[in-house]
């Protein structure tokens, strides 16, 4: 932690240059995209009366309120649109950039926090996240604030810092119960700081060990009005959602791919990176002996990518899956810091070279982001079918809990029904179409014209339906667009009617 003490020149213009950056990127286009079928579960809770959106969260158990009452706050303001729903997540990826920045200064030096800060503020996994309606760029900011506030404490040991600390660390369990990883490494790495101090001192500093304490305390004091709420969800969900798969040891070793935006060539970039880390700290420790003490300098960023990626893995292995390409957001952060030292240490040519090809893969991943689609085009299929659809014809959407986000954009006048006929949670192979259930969409299309059978995420990869509706329909089209599906059946004159 030698960087702690930094005295560099006043870095108000990094901060600036950085924040203006990274709110352009996640603002651009954040209206653009469709609602897919998790933000019109944020879209349904937030226009619900406070009432109701509370009840439906107590129900749930498993979503904390605070993502929700922010975007209920601001679309009472600003209306329920795309962009005025996704503002939040917009707003907190542009302004955790800043604290980030501060951290990552505070831990690694200037140039590497500039490495650092630009990677996260031109991330295409960020801008992804901070370009939806959830709640995982709130919990960056909220990481951001947190760990700001953690490096503080150990800097300063003065009760602004530790009244930052409980706050923050309140604010983001009350965001997303993935903040309890982030508060696990932040006890890792007080620890590790308590014995390196005890070491060097020679004696335990037992005032700080109680401020820690006393932190962690306040904290959790503060999150007593939903604790009730969060040991409900326990023993519902056993620590899960009761929705994510448990992952293997390849979803672990895909951090990198996912921290690239699902890129394999920037994954790569990333993971030569970490190898660089990992030669830089070998290079000035000098021996394989000194490496562990040398590694330990960066302690505070070590704990904080175990803490939010290996730990969550190894929770999903023993108790309930917790671990997702989304919520390990949370160490990404920590791997831009390790990535960003790593950088630092090169010169000259070496540097150009690597900063301008970290740049162009880096830009090229956003790109292809930026031109899309990424989401689900209910959009498209909503309007062809508006414009196309008569009223004595029939709208089908598979699964049924897509219906939300289709009938958002939806303005025809054809019947819309799900399959199954009744909404199913996901559970075990979630509302799948089997040979015994496919012919109950006879009932759903009796009587209609014609039928408009629309496909996403779907639970029939063997089109069971399809064919169930050839027998009294004549395929007529088959439309595809992004992660949708429509096949367009009109009635068969050679099917007898009475």
């Amino acid at each position: 932690m030698r960087a702690l003490q930094n005295k560099s020149k006043p870095i108000w213009r990094d901060i600036v240059l950085l924040t203006v950056s990274a709110g352009l990127l996640r603002f651009f286009m954040l209206g653009q995209e469709s609602f897919w079928i998790d933000e019109m579960a944020t879209f349904h809770r937030v226009s619900m009366s406070w009432e109701d959106m509370f009840a439906r969260l107590l129900e749930l158990k498993y979503h904390p309120p605070l993502h929700y009452c922010l975007a209920k706050l601001w679309c009472g303001i600003a209306g329920y649109s795309e962009f005025s729903l996704r503002f939040i997540s917009a707003l907190s990826g542009m302004l955790a950039v800043s604290f980030f920045y501060l951290t990552a200064l505070k831990l690694a030096g200037r140039k590497a926090a500039l490495f650092a800060g630009w990677m996260f503020a031109v991330s295409a996994y960020h801008i992804q996240w901070a370009q939806e309606a959830r709640f995982y760029s709130l919990m960056g900011l909220l990481t951001c604030v947190s760990m700001y506030f953690f490096v503080r404490l150990i800097e300063k040991r003065n009760l602004a810092s530790l009244l930052g600390l409980s706050l923050s660390s309140a604010l983001l369990l009350y965001n997303h119960y993935y903040g309890i990883f982030v508060i696990a490494a932040q006890n890792l790495a007080a620890l590790t700081q308590i014995i390196i101090e005890t070491r060097r001192s020679g004696r335990l500093k037992r005032k700080d060990l109680f401020g820690w304490i006393s932190s962690q305390l306040f904290a959790a004091a503060l999150f007593i009005p939903w604790f009730a709420v969060l040991l409900q969800g326990l023993s519902k969900y056993g620590g899960g959602t009761g929705v994510l798969e448990r992952p293997g040891i390849i979803h672990l070793l895909a951090a990198p791919y996912f921290f690239a935006g699902e890129s394999l060539v920037l994954a790569a970039v990333f993971a030569g990176l970490f190898m660089l880390y990992l030669w830089a700290v070998y290079k000035a420790a000098g021996s394989m002996k000194a490496f562990a003490p040398e590694l330990l300098k960066d302690h505070i960023a070590i704990w904080w990518l175990i803490g939010t990626v290996i730990l969550p893995y190894v929770f999903s292995l023993i108790a309930a899956p917790v671990y997702s390409g989304r919520y390990i957001l949370a160490g990404s952060f920590a791997f831009f810091i390790l990535a960003g030292k790593a950088l630092s240490r090169l010169e000259g040519k070496r540097l150009l070279f690597a900063g301008a090809a970290l740049f162009i893969v880096m830009s090229g991943v956003l790109a292809d982001y930026y031109i899309g689609p990424f989401n689900e085009n209910w959009k498209a299929a909503a309007g062809e079918i508006s414009a196309q659809a008569s009223p004595s014809e029939t709208v089908i959407i598979h699964p049924a809990f897509c219906r939300k986000a289709f009938n958002y954009y939806y303005a025809g006048e054809a019947e819309v029904e799900g399959f199954p006929l009744l909404d199913q949670k996901i559970e075990g192979k979630g509302p799948a179409v089997t040979p015994e259930n496919a012919p109950l969409i006879h009932r759903q299309s009796e009587g209609s014209d014609g039928v408009w059978l629309v496909y996403c995420h779907s639970y029939d990869p063997n089109y069971l339906l399809v064919e169930k509706l050839k027998k009294d329909f004549r395929l007529e089209e088959k439309i595809e667009l992004h992660k949708i599906e429509i096949f367009r059946f009109e009635k068969s004159l050679n099917v007898p009617t009475d």
